[in-house]
């Protein structure tokens, strides 16, 4: 999984351009959701929810649009995640709706421009205990 991040990170090397729309062409995104099925292991959850975090906080600094981003953001692929954070009795749950959960608030606070993690706690703060 840390090889698909060195992939996403050679696109700023005159080289690697063009490696993002390529992996991106090839489903990556969607393969990776399929990893949240909570009938695979926790690792894979682990990995795959890791992996697409960090592919969108690269791909954010290429173009001028989050390729990974706009994908997330899509409705077949958010459904696709709650779809598996959903499966009642699945044997791995847990680590699905952990993963899933990171990665739809993750695309939530890009896609409203909440990157401001304080921002994001003074608003929580004003809610009362969040945790």
């Amino acid at each position: 999984m840390e090889l698909l991040v060195k992939l996403f990170s050679s696109e700023e090397l005159k080289e690697g351009e063009g490696i993002i729309q390529y992996l991106l062409d090839k489903g990556l995104v969607p393969k990776l959701i399929e990893k949240l099925d909570p009938t695979l292991p926790d690792s894979v959850h682990f990995h795959s929810g890791q992996v697409l975090l960090g592919i969108t906080s690269i791909a954010r600094n290429f173009g001028p649009k989050n390729l990974v981003l706009e994908q997330l953001k899509s409705s077949y692929l958010t459904s696709k995640i709650l779809e598996h954070m959903v499966k009642a009795n699945a044997p791995n749950i847990n680590s699905t709706l952990i993963a899933g959960l990171s990665v739809l608030l993750d695309v939530i606070q890009r896609a409203l421009g909440f990157m401001n993690e304080g921002y994001c706690l003074s608003l929580c703060q004003g809610f009362g205990n969040c945790y």
